[in-house]
């Protein structure tokens, strides 16, 4: 997830172009890596909702942040966070 993550970023970190596209791929990867490190669940439907499970830190700054955004509007479904996942970001630096 972190070498999608940096592949979607320009030098300066912010999102590359097409991020809306883009922000789909990374929050679907940013949420498979969120549900194995059991700190969300996804409802069921075509649309299923994210619901957090854990309000311990990750120590990943991707994910912190990504559980960060989850814990301001709570209980979304998975359409509406994944819309905005793509201008995740981590509260410090990753390694290139």
């Amino acid at each position: 997830m972190k070498e999608l993550f940096l592949l979607l970023r320009r030098p300066d970190g912010k999102p590359a172009r097409g991020s809306a596209q883009n922000g789909f791929g990374l929050a679907a990867a940013v949420v498979t890596d969120l549900v194995l490190a059991e700190q969300v669940r996804l409802g069921y439907g075509k649309d299923p909702r994210v619901r957090i499970d854990s309000h311990r830190a990750i120590g990943n700054p991707i994910l912190d942040a990504a559980m960060k955004r989850l814990r301001e509007k709570p209980d979304r479904k998975f359409s509406t966070w994944s819309a905005t996942a793509g201008s995740i970001r981590p509260a410090t630096s990753l390694p290139r």
